[in-house]
């Protein structure tokens, strides 16, 4: 028993190691800026926004930006690139996923049925470009 919990947190640990950048950068988003910038942190002490998450998607400018009724600062044209870039991103990678999916199931039925010369090596050659990163 002590076995298995030291190894669902020894899991834990990981996961966090692994995704506290993401986590921390969403979280980063919905906290208002005078929170992150304040010393000591007052991260849990303001009322979380998603402000700024509607100022990228939707080009709605947060009230923390308004300034004697002016607005110090429109969207910007970087802001506005935001949703078309992850729009082709997911285009890529879901094409990506499918030739993949539609190459792999072919290569792997034939190493799992035909018999042939060097099948060991090639497998093994196929397995290490697959690890590679991309260029």
């Amino acid at each position: 028993m002590a076995k298995k919990i030291l190894i669902h947190f020894l899991a834990l640990i990981v996961f966090l190691f692994c995704a506290g950048p993401l986590l921390l950068t969403l979280f980063g988003g919905i906290i208002p800026d005078a929170a992150l910038l304040s010393y000591p942190p007052k991260w849990f002490s303001m009322k979380p926004s998603f402000a700024y998450y509607k100022y990228i998607f939707f080009g709605v400018v947060p009230s923390a930006y308004e300034e004697r009724g002016a607005m110090r600062s429109m969207i910007t044209e970087e802001a506005r690139q935001i949703p078309h870039s992850m729009m082709n991103s997911a285009i890529i990678a879901f094409s990506v996923m499918g030739i993949n999916i539609l190459f792999g199931g072919m290569a792997s039925f034939a190493f799992a049925r035909i018999r042939f010369k060097g099948k060991s090596a090639t497998f093994m050659g196929i397995v290490m470009c697959r690890l590679l990163p991309a260029a």
